[in-house]
């Protein structure tokens, strides 16, 4: 297993020494992490899996039987909450995202935004899972992973949330809506230390699996060049993540961009652009999927 080079660590000694003091990951999280890779498990495993907390299975089940789903009958119990109401893709989802909250206190953070946060982190999460699935030669515990290197990559954004939330304060409220570029470039110069390394040192925390480990390792140290086939697939859907951003602002340079980046991605893996540019566009039904769950994910 690879560690953080010592060069992402000037300068930020602190941040890295109180990382290391976070709360663990919550073991349920971990059995979901398993599991979201899965695109054919039982629902009735993610219901068992959640239902061992008892915390995160009340907030789930809450959720359900909130306005925001209308039931007529209401769920009583993790299984009806999976069968009946969110299918067992968003169970997983967000019972990561609960667990991940639990370890993380945004509060102190008040320009935070929590939705924004998770439509940036889902939205790459998809593009993860598309791209690995037209790959060829990526290892089917790469492919069956790629969700979740998507879903965790920016978590070092919730690390500076809750050791340094006034300083973050600042870079968001100068930030324009949730600019990540410009946010990722302005933590760098208030904590000397990249959000991509300290998703990489939490996840070292964490003891995630060595794969999801080895990834954020290559892709804190890539220093914008690919360092592996999965660092690449990571990178590729960030960047698509952020072009969709810029579409949503109309900046002129995001047709072009995307453009670059397909031909780029498509030279890279030995694949015909048209392959690359189905994978790097989510249907109309998975970008509702996306902000329905960040929804969900702010509200929960």
């Amino acid at each position: 297993m690879n560690v953080v080079s010592a060069d992402c660590q000037q300068g930020a000694a602190y941040i890295f020494g109180q990382v290391n003091m976070l709360s663990s990951l919550p073991a349920v999280a971990l059995q979901i992490i398993d599991k979201l890779g899965d695109e054919y498990v039982d629902g009735n495993v993610i219901a068992d899996v959640v239902a061992k907390d008892p915390a995160i299975a009340g907030r789930l089940i809450g959720l359900a039987n909130s306005a925001f789903f209308g039931l007529t009958n209401p769920a009583t119990e993790m299984r009806d909450v999976v069968n009946r109401v969110l299918g067992a893709d968003s169970v997983r989802t967000l019972a990561f995202a609960l667990a991940t909250q639990q370890a993380f206190d945004t509060s102190r953070c008040a320009a935070f935004d929590t939705e924004a946060f998770w439509t940036h982190s889902l939205r790459a999460a998809a593009y993860c899972k598309r791209l690995a699935a037209v790959l060829p030669d990526i290892s089917a515990d790469a492919r069956n992973s790629a969700f979740i290197f998507g879903l965790c990559h920016s978590l070092g954004l919730l690390v500076l949330a809750v050791l340094e939330p006034e300083k973050l304060n600042k870079v968001f409220e100068t930030a324009d809506a949730f600019d990540y570029p410009a946010i990722n470039n302005d933590t760098q110069a208030c904590f000397g230390v990249s959000l991509e390394v300290l998703t990489a040192t939490l996840a070292h925390h964490w003891k995630m699996p060595d794969l999801i480990v080895e990834v954020y390792d290559s892709y804190a140290s890539s220093d914008g060049e690919a360092t592996s086939t999965t660092a690449e697939v990571l990178r590729t859907a960030v960047e698509a993540t952020l072009l969709d951003a810029a579409d949503d602002k109309s900046e002129p340079y995001a047709v072009e961009s995307r453009k670059t980046l397909v031909h780029r991605t498509a030279a890279y893996f030995d694949l015909e652009d048209t392959v690359i540019e189905i994978a790097l566009a989510l249907n109309d039904a998975e970008a509702l999927k996306v902000a329905q769950s960040a929804a969900a994910m702010s509200g929960v």
